[in-house]
Order: C-alpha cells, then structure tokens, then sequence
C-alpha cells in the first residue's frame, strides 16, 4: 500500500506519503493561492523517496471543514489523480484525523470556529458533529482538540486545548489509521457542515 495524503482543511496543512508501516516522507504545506503549486510539491516529494505515479495504490485527502479555496484545491487533486490513476481515493473529516491522535482514555471535545459567531462542535461520546452560536458554547466545560480563532477562545474559558503530551504526532498515526480506512472509486466532495 502506498498512500498519496493530502490535508488542505487544517492549519497544519500537509501532504505525506506512506506505507501501512511507516511515513515515507511528510511535508508542511503553505496556505495554498492556487492548485498550480500542489503537483510540482507531489512529485517533488515522489522524486525524494523514489517513487512515480504508478507506484500509488491509494489517495486521502480531508475533506472539510475548511477554508472554500484551500479544500476545493485539495480535493480537486485527489479526485483528478485518482480518475487519472485509475486508483480508489477515501475523504477524511478533519474531526477524524484529530480524533485518531489523541491517547488512549483522554476524553476531548472536537472544536472548530466555522465563522465569528459560530463553532462545531464534536462530543468523544458521539458521531454527531453541531453547529454551535457562541452563546450556545459558553456553557461548554471541556477539553478540546481543533482550531478555534482567538474570539473563540476567550469567549470559551472552560475550554482548554488539549495537551500536548495527550496528543500524538500524524506521523505517529497516519500509516496505521490510513490502512483501516475503506477507500472507494466514488468522487470525493468537500464537507463545509453548514448551509450558508
């Protein structure tokens, strides 16, 4: 299994490629202007550890929530080369990547600032994901992993990022989470969790 992944949802946009055992190569991405910059990065990273197109076997790309730019570039590239290849592609929710780096037993809440006046909002104990205003999150009491603007923040103050320390590295997870994923032919669309 070699893996292409892409993540152009979060802040710590990224694009690795690996194996079910091990990151094969990881790199940070900038905020993205355009869709020309992602395949020179690609094969740039394909040329490093010796590999072509050819030697992909699957895609992942997260698919939202996200800035409307960034994440339609990221899926765009990912359903182009997956047609072009021929080779099935899965969509990741930013909430699930987050989740799958969080230590055994550590509770957190998925939070992510969606606009000034609005939040999601993930409980560990569910699937479900909310869009919350404001004056509905302050009576949230939690820990949390995601990305909150600093409005948010210090409108939350019984929310606290999550450590560090109970927080594991993408690297750490990626092979193994990307391996149990079910990948599929079907076209990916982008996840924006609210309707205007």
């Amino acid at each position: 299994m070699n893996v292409l992944f892409l993540d152009t949802a979060s802040l710590e946009n990224s694009l690795a490629f690996c194996n079910e055992k091990k990151v094969l190569t990881h790199r940070s991405i900038e905020k993205l202007k355009s869709d020309s910059e992602l395949i020179p990065m690609i094969e740039d990273c394909m040329k490093e550890i010796g590999i072509t197109y050819k030697d992909l076997t699957h895609l992942a790309c997260t698919i939202g929530p996200g800035g409307f730019t960034s994440l339609r570039i990221g899926i765009a590239t990912i359903n182009t080369l997956s047609y072009a290849l021929g080779i099935p592609s899965v969509g990741i929710h930013l909430s699930d990547l987050l989740e799958v780096r969080v230590l055994d037993r550590v509770r957190a809440f998925w939070l992510h600032s969606t606009r000034r006046t609005q939040l999601f909002a993930k409980n560990p104990d569910s699937d479900e994901i909310k869009l919350l205003s404001i004056d509905d999150a302050k009576n949230l009491k939690c820990s949390y992993i995601g990305e909150l603007i600093e409005d948010h923040k210090q409108a939350l103050p019984n929310c606290t990022p999550l450590p560090g320390d109970q927080f594991m590295t993408l690297e750490e997870v990626l092979p193994s989470f990307l391996s149990g994923l079910s990948y599929s032919n079907d076209q990916l669309m982008p996840w924006y969790g609210r309707d205007s």
